[in-house]
């Protein structure tokens, strides 16, 4: 057996078209580009700003968010197709110091007005769903002897449940309740739990959280315990994309860097939301990225077309297919 690296337009990352998709439907890396004011002799100019969002969104979105890594992805037919350059282009992309000019260039109403803009295009993705975004809370709080009180006949009845069925039994309730530091009364609902453990003695577990929500109280839980997929897109950040890689020497530098990871992570968010009713609706950033995007393909092209070959038994080439189609359709 050979091993050789001299395969001729080829790249790891022939699925990424669909985040290309998704970010001219939404029109994001444009939005965000046309927002920075562009100091530079234009004639001296080879990398637009446009062109420099889109490389860094694109590079951060595909696991490559240092600007070193240009230097491994610049000659990228794939990626090269993002950033909208023909794959076959001699040119490489921006090379790693002038995506450092870039992101030291920037003013600091550039850095508000990008943030701004990522903000106003997330509320109305999120309007589109809600006729308008009320402020509703669940919120855990610690208990003491009035709550306990409040809750200590759904704990005794709670015992006697888990006592006769040998099994963790858990009774919700409310009361109203307010501390010294509220100017009203607020909603407390309480999880009245008794934990069973073969070999040992049943214990007591009271859990409150305090709520304006007006849902029963065994939903209002059910809701609160959702936090953790909250957690998991807060870990897709950290984990996933690297929006704490902020090595950059000045605070704007790294701000730049902490708003375009957002933007990476926006068009993940519209991907998912493309694969709704599917098996990765709810699918992590690594999970949507080795799956859908991180695909093997010979690219070829022509005066008139440009034609990405994945391989005919990739295991989820169904949900790519379905994921571009309905992408462009939304389009």
């Amino acid at each position: 057996m050979v091993s050789k690296f001299d395969s001729q337009q080829r790249t790891s990352d022939g699925g990424a078209t669909l985040l290309a998709v998704v970010d001219r439907r939404i029109g994001l890396t444009e939005r965000l580009s046309a927002l920075l004011h562009d100091p530079r002799e234009a004639s001296r100019v080879e990398h637009t700003y446009q062109d420099l969002v889109r490389q860094r969104v694109f590079s951060i979105a595909l696991d490559y968010p240092d600007g070193h890594d240009s230097a491994r992805i610049g000659h990228d037919p794939a990626i090269k197709l993002l950033c909208g350059r023909r794959p076959s282009d001699a040119r490489s992309l921006a090379s790693q110091p002038t995506l450092s000019r870039f992101e030291h260039g920037l003013s600091g109403r550039d850095v508000v007005s990008l943030g701004r803009e990522l903000e106003g295009s997330v509320i109305d993705r999120l309007r589109g769903a809600l006729d308008e975004l009320g402020v509703e809370y669940i919120v855990a709080m610690g208990g003491n002897s009035v709550l306990a009180s409040r809750s200590k006949r759904h704990m005794h009845a709670a015992r006697e449940l888990a006592r006769r069925f040998e099994k963790t039994t858990a009774l919700f309730g409310e009361a109203r309740y307010k501390t010294k530091s509220w100017k009203h009364e607020r909603r407390v609902i309480f999880k009245a739990e008794v934990v069973h453990a073969a070999g040992k003695s049943p214990r007591n577990n009271a859990r409150y959280v305090v709520t304006n929500l007006r849902h029963d109280p065994e939903r209002v839980w059910e809701l609160y315990c959702l936090r953790g997929d909250s957690e998991n897109r807060i870990k897709e950040l950290k984990r996933d994309l690297e929006i704490d890689r902020t090595s950059c020497s000045s605070f704007l530098a790294n701000q730049v860097r902490v708003l375009l990871t957002a933007a990476a992570y926006v068009l993940y968010q519209e991907l998912r939301a493309v694969l709704r009713g599917t098996e990765l609706h709810r699918a992590m950033v690594a999970t949507l990225r080795l799956r859908l995007l991180r695909i093997g393909a010979t690219i070829t092209e022509s005066v008139r077309r440009i034609v990405i070959s994945m391989s005919s038994s990739h295991p989820w080439k169904d949900l790519w297919t379905k994921a571009a189609e309905r992408a462009l359709a939304l389009g």
